[in-house]
């Protein structure tokens, strides 16, 4: 479930929803409700703020990943699953995944 929720145009003056730079998070870029790009990012703010510049999106919704789980292992696992028309490349995994993307 993708938990935590902005709107684009609020993210230039405002921390996000309690998002801590000290740890991973699995962003998704939204546009109309549907997933358009899904990265990764330990500092969410200003990686947002770059694909504003060339992604077309309305809302950002994030999840925090910790513990034993890596960030490209999560985006991997996450891209596989919705399938983002703005995503181009997978990140390199530390398992191997049988289904094709």
């Amino acid at each position: 479930m993708i938990s935590s929720r902005f709107n684009k145009n609020a993210i230039s003056n405002s921390k996000l929803m309690g998002a801590s730079d000290s740890r991973g998070f699995i962003y998704y870029l939204m546009k109309g409700g549907s997933v358009v790009y899904i990265g990764q990012s330990v500092s969410l703010e200003p990686r947002i703020a770059q694909h504003k510049r060339d992604k077309d999106f309305d809302s950002v919704r994030f999840i925090e990943v910790s513990g034993h789980i890596s960030l490209n292992d999560a985006e991997f696992s996450q891209i596989i699953t919705h399938k983002p028309t703005l995503n181009v490349t997978l990140p390199e995994v530390s398992y191997l995944v049988s289904s094709a993307y």
